[in-house]
């Protein structure tokens, strides 16, 4: 087989935003390679094949980019093809250019596959639009984190990197003569969506991989303060697994996008002992062509057994995938079929950052 190196764009976070061609580029490689912003979720499908990540972007840029040429070298010369996931798109402020030409000395085939950077999701998903009819017909996309802090000539700035020199990106704009009362929108985390508090997180593990779930969760939710507390937790943790729940139930806090979070309302009114396929799904939320992205939004729900994901299977009736692994999503379904698992007897209530409002789905069969 051929050497060949796609350079994927690999969206803002939300593994749905990856283009189609991004996807097919990730199946067909023998290898990936993911920098840092790159959602993990992208990988759980691919669990099979060598996974490789390049450390924390904090590490000095030089020694990231030897090891990532060391890497690309060694795969090349094994006939491999390598997709290597880049935050965002691979040709804004990722660094690409430097990996095409070390690319193009080698005489390594490659491809360069877009990808939807930041600074659009954050505009699709807050509504606020980087060009107007008469008010705004250009948009420059700028780096704030640099001594120099650029003001180009354009109605519309971006500012990437920026969230430790705000006060000198202000400062330069106002210099350049933007007005004080120029709107501004400050975005961290732009394509997922916070809620508010409650269950944030619940997957399978092992004593041997505690560390590892812990780290997944983690990335979610970079600014919070974890503090492990089983006693403070003791009576939820009694709710979710089948005992009466005092007062309202459960909080689900959810990050999620408008899709997404559709699909884990819907999964959250299948009731145990029953089943239904990806397309049934998509239907019941009023996209019934949508079965590839249900299936996402099902590989991305991060939290088991509560959003009972185990229920899904294909059309075929073939068992499909689980986040977790096929053996346990088997054994659920198994017991909740023979009644040996009652289901949770609570009721769920999902804040989200789509429109500010509960919605309660009550579980009890």
């Amino acid at each position: 087989m051929a050497a060949f190196v796609s350079l994927i764009g690999a969206g803002p976070g939300d593994p749905e935003l990856i283009t189609l061609r991004g996807q097919r580029a990730l199946a067909a490689a023998d290898v990936i390679i993911h920098d840092e912003l790159v959602d993990r979720r992208l990988l759980i499908p691919f669990a099979d094949r060598p996974v490789y990540g390049l450390g924390d972007r904090r590490a000095p840029a030089p020694a990231r980019r030897q090891r990532l040429h060391r890497l690309l070298a060694e795969q090349a010369a094994a006939g491999r093809r390598v997709a290597h996931l880049k935050g965002g798109d691979p040709l804004l402020f990722a660094r690409a250019v430097e990996e095409i030409l070390f690319l193009r000395a080698a005489g390594i085939p490659y491809e360069v596959v877009p990808g939807i950077t930041a600074a659009v999701a954050a505009a699709a998903y807050a509504e606020l639009p980087l060009t107007r009819r008469r008010q705004a017909s250009s948009v420059a996309f700028c780096t704030g984190h640099t001594a120099q802090v650029a003001v180009p000539g354009a109605d519309t700035l971006v500012y990437y990197m920026a969230a430790a020199r705000l006060a000198a990106v202000a400062q330069r704009l106002l210099a350049a003569g933007w007005s004080p009362a120029a709107p501004v929108t400050l975005v961290r985390n732009a394509s997922p969506m916070c809620t508010a508090r409650g269950v944030c997180g619940l997957a399978f593990t092992s004593p041997a991989r505690r560390g590892e779930a812990f780290a997944e969760l983690a990335r979610g939710f970079e600014t919070a303060t974890f503090i492990e507390d089983a006693g403070a937790t003791a009576d939820v943790a009694r709710t979710m697994f089948g005992e009466p729940a005092d007062g309202d139930g459960i909080g689900l806090h959810l990050r999620g996008t408008p899709f997404q979070i559709k699909i884990w309302r819907a999964l959250l009114a299948i009731p145990p002992g029953c089943i239904t396929s990806y397309g049934d799904l998509a239907h019941r939320i009023g996209a019934p062509g949508a079965s590839r992205a249900t299936g996402n939004a099902i590989a991305s729900n991060p939290i088991a057994w509560i959003i009972p994901c185990h229920r899904v299977i294909r059309a075929s009736g073939v068992l499909g995938g689980y986040r977790w692994g096929r053996g346990r999503k088997l054994a659920m379904l198994s017991l909740e079929a023979g009644g040996a698992v009652p289901g949770p007897g609570w009721a769920a209530s999902i804040d989200h950052g789509e429109t500010g409002r509960a919605e309660t789905r009550h579980m009890r069969s």
